[in-house]
């Protein structure tokens, strides 16, 4: 009975999760081409057409993807699970690589050049004897020293940015709005702990009639016992009030962490054998679009062979060759990827990977987004800023006069009402300090670089500019759900839980994104309220609740 209920509440979610998308125009053969038909449709003939395509599809299909896969029976599941394994291999007997060029960095898709360290592209001289694929000196210290020349990075406005790194992305914007008239799948990920910073709203006056695939990345970052469900629908929601309703599939990962990696990666490969397109990686700087298509280039032929026969492969001889020989042998043969790193606009042009018998994947450069408070900071400021592990949930109970310090970059004050609870969701490098509101420019004064981290100086806190003050008024909905989330662009966010009516402010860099939105974990409120030693924060007792 019980087995005969579960199966019937999936098979509801999946008639709402599998609803057809009734604009997408496909052709009849895999050779037709690549261009839609922008006239209107003769008497319903082709809108008819592609929605009946669309349903084949998605009913051949239906049970590779489901949010609510934990509901499903167990059957089911390692059905699932074998049929995207054999998908995965027969994929794989096509070579997935990135196009090579001696004139273009492999890393970042930056045009080669000797002449100025000062510049994208850059290579010393002495580096063009050797052969071997190149990276330019930007990638290389990305990857290698984790840093970035300050005049090489992307800064917060057009003035601090570099003017070649800027020219590109301006360049591929400028592509990205004809992508509607191409025949293409659109793969968006977004940043679930940065959503509102990292959606782009334009985005869906871009795709036109096209596929898109949302993934959903940095999932490993979420408290472990978040409500996937509640999340879906809360993430459909969204989606829907900023205008993309049209979503074929909706996939939680965690790139850094393989989390679903095999679903996502077998929905695009289904997708693109059905479909015969294309695939565009897009989205805002820094959402892991890299690391996304750096798993497909992971199945290279080199890392799939061990012992004699990868010896064989490399063109070496058992007890004939040095650790040196075979290090260099094994760095040429492997499949060259993409530049990965924390500081936004790593990837500065489009950059095309052969995608199975005869596609392509292109990775595209971040849409910048000036309202992230990362393109305000340094290098080591960002390494801060941005999560490496699951973020330790503390809450702080406010009452008036009261405030709430985020290392020296934001701020809460509580103005006007009864106490209510604050619970924050950042970087577990931001140090959160509660004080009162009295004492603020002293603190500030005294503590910036030292127990307000970051920014890492008082100098470099001056270098933000001047700070900007959004006041808010909240009404609560009771002590066991948030009601609203406050939302620092690129640093993260406060859920405010507690009755009656509060005003509050929020103080953050002047252009820096502050938002109000509704709670994206409603139910992580601590049980005890966080207990302050003078320099952390530490966590009651979480209830955990679906």
């Amino acid at each position: 009975m019980l087995k005969r209920s579960i199966s019937s509440s999936c098979k509801l979610y999946s008639q709402i999760l599998y609803s057809p998308i009734r604009c997408l125009l496909v052709g009849s053969t895999p050779r037709q081409s690549h261009w839609f038909c922008t006239s209107s449709p003769r008497d319903g003939e082709e809108e008819e057409s592609s929605v009946d395509f669309v349903k084949s599809y998605q009913k051949k299909f239906r049970s590779s993807h489901s949010p609510f896969l934990d509901l499903e029976e167990e059957g089911l599941k390692q059905k699932a699970s074998e049929d995207r394994k054999a998908l995965v291999r027969e994929f794989y007997k096509y070579p997935v690589f990135i196009e090579e060029s001696s004139s273009k960095c492999v890393g970042c898709g930056a045009k080669l050049q000797t002449e100025d360290p000062s510049t994208i592209g850059y290579v010393p001289p002495f580096k063009l004897t050797e052969n071997h694929r190149f990276v330019c000196q930007r990638c290389y210290y990305m990857v290698y020293r984790t840093r970035v020349e300050e005049h090489l990075k992307m800064g917060a406005t057009e003035e601090t940015t570099n003017k070649d790194i800027l020219q590109s992305l301006k360049l591929f914007e400028q592509r990205l709005e004809n992508i509607c008239s191409k025949r293409c799948i659109i793969v968006y990920m977004i940043d679930i702990f940065d959503f509102d910073g990292s959606f782009i709203d334009k985005l869906p006056s871009l795709v036109g009639n096209n596929p898109v695939v949302l993934i959903v990345n940095k999932m490993d970052l979420l408290p472990e016992d978040i409500n996937i469900g509640r999340l879906y629908l809360w993430v459909k929601k969204q989606c829907e009030a900023r205008g993309l309703s049209k979503i074929h599939r909706i996939h939680f990962v965690s790139c850094k962490n393989d989390l679903r990696m095999g679903e996502a990666k077998a929905d695009i490969i289904r997708l693109v054998q059905y479909l015969h397109s294309d695939v565009y990686v897009v989205g805002c700087t820094n959402v892991g679009k890299s690391t996304f298509i750096n798993h497909f280039l992971s199945g290279s032929i080199v890392e799939r062979k061990k012992g004699e026969e990868l010896l064989n492969h490399l063109g070496l001889k058992p007890g004939q060759f040095s650790l040196t020989e075979l290090k260099r042998a094994y760095k040429d043969k492997k499949a060259p990827q993409l530049t990965t790193s924390s500081f936004p606009g790593t990837t500065l042009n489009p950059i095309r990977v052969h995608f199975g018998r005869a596609h392509s994947m292109y990775d595209t450069p971040g849409i910048v987004q000036p309202h992230q408070i990362t393109h305000c900071l340094h290098s080591e400021e960002i390494k801060m800023v941005l999560p490496k592990k699951r973020v330790r949930v503390v809450s702080f109970r406010l009452r008036e006069g009261k405030c709430i310090l985020f290392g020296g970059l934001a701020r809460i004050e509580m103005l006007q009402g009864k106490p209510f609870f604050f619970t924050v969701f950042m970087s577990n490098e931001v140090k959160v300090h509660p004080s009162t509101t009295e004492k603020v420019n002293e603190l500030l004064e005294t503590h910036v670089g030292g127990l307000l981290k970051p920014p890492i100086s008082w100098r470099r806190y001056k270098e933000l500019g001047n700070f900007k003050a959004k006041e808010f008024e909240i009404e609560g909905v009771g002590w066991s759900q948030s009601s609203h989330d406050i939302v620092v662009s690129g640093l993260g966010w406060i859920a405010v839980t507690g009755c009656g009516k509060l005003k509050i402010r929020v103080v953050a860099p002047k252009g820096v994104g502050v938002f109000l939105r509704e709670p994206i974990a409603p139910f992580e409120v601590l049980k005890g309220v966080s207990r302050y030693t003078g320099y952390k924060a530490i966590a009651g007792k979480r209830e955990t609740r679906n």
